[in-house]
Formats: structure tokens, sequence, C-alpha cells
């Protein structure tokens, strides 16, 4: 074993250099309505972080928790996973598998306006099923939204969902 002193001649590696931010304004950013600006700082030199704005619109279902509809961060919309529900009353729409994702693609396409964005800049979907049996009766309904390029997706099984749902789909999004 050797000795773990170090010798006049052996290198010692440096620290990492840390950066003072200067502290700078956030410029505020209008609301049209359906997106509400919220403060959110800078966190490096590297332009993360910046103004985050809070999706919210009556024609997707209101969120059933302490969540938001969906929020968009550097150009992205970040969009909460939406079930079969309908915006009006809250009720979960259709009994099949069809019914419910065709609903819960509305219910995305909504939010995605709201964002002023829409299905062909989606770039990645994360799907939770009941029933994985269920997957390719799921995968022709949810193909009908897409018909350009089509996102990255995960597609997943889960015990149970919200409300007795079949299905549970969220997005990101590209907004220009």
């Amino acid at each position: 074993m050797g000795s773990s002193k170090l010798r006049k001649d052996d290198t010692v590696p440096k620290a990492p250099r840390v950066i003072q931010m200067k502290k700078r304004p956030i410029p505020s950013a209008a609301s049209d309505g359906n997106i509400a600006p919220v403060r959110w700082p800078r966190r490096n030199n590297l332009g993360i972080g910046g103004i985050m704005k809070t999706i919210a619109t009556p024609d997707a279902p209101a969120a059933i928790g302490p969540y938001a509809q969906g929020n968009i961060v550097n150009g992205l919309l970040f969009a909460s996973g939406q079930i079969a529900l309908d915006p009006a009353t809250g009720a979960l729409v259709g009994a099949t598998i069809e019914e419910q994702t065709a609903q819960v693609m509305k219910n995305i396409g909504a939010l995605l306006a709201a964002a002023g964005t829409d299905f062909g800049h989606v770039v990645k979907t994360t799907c939770f099923l009941n029933d994985m049996d269920d997957f390719a009766a799921f995968n022709a309904e949810y193909g009908k939204s897409f018909t350009g390029s089509l996102p990255a997706r995960s597609a997943v099984a889960v015990e149970k969902l919200p409300k007795g749902a079949l299905v549970e789909v969220e997005v990101v999004a590209e907004v220009r």
C-alpha cells in the first residue's frame, strides 16, 4: 500500500471555478388571457430558467389537484397528463379505450391551442394505459392526431388511473 501523502512533484486537481452571477431584473411578460406569466429566476449563465408561463384554458379540463394544466419554459410546453374528462362537466367521457383516447387527444389539442402550438410541434408524449391489452386500439386512435412528424413516445401500463380512466397522456411541445 502506498502512502496517501502528497509529494512535492504530485499534481493536485484544481477546485472548480465558481461563477458569481450578477443580479439582473427579469423582464415582465405580457399576458394574453390564456397564459399567466410567473417570475422564475435565471439559474445559471447557460440561459436555463427565465419566465415560466402557466396555461389555463376552459377548453380543457380544470386541474383536479394542486397542479397547472401546463407550463411553458424556454419555448417548451410541459402539459399535465390528460384523462378523458369533459371540460364542461368534469365527468369521465366514454366507456371504451377508443372513446376515452379521442377525448384525451381533444383535451390535449385544447391545451396546445391555448399555448399557441399544435400536434405538429409535439416532441414527446408519455402514455399511461390501464391495460396493455388496449394498446393496439389506443394506438390507432392516438395516431389520428399526428399527421406530420411523429413525437418520441413512452407507453406504460399502470395499475390504476384517476377517476377510473383507461388512458392518460401527457405531452411536451415546442411553442413558437
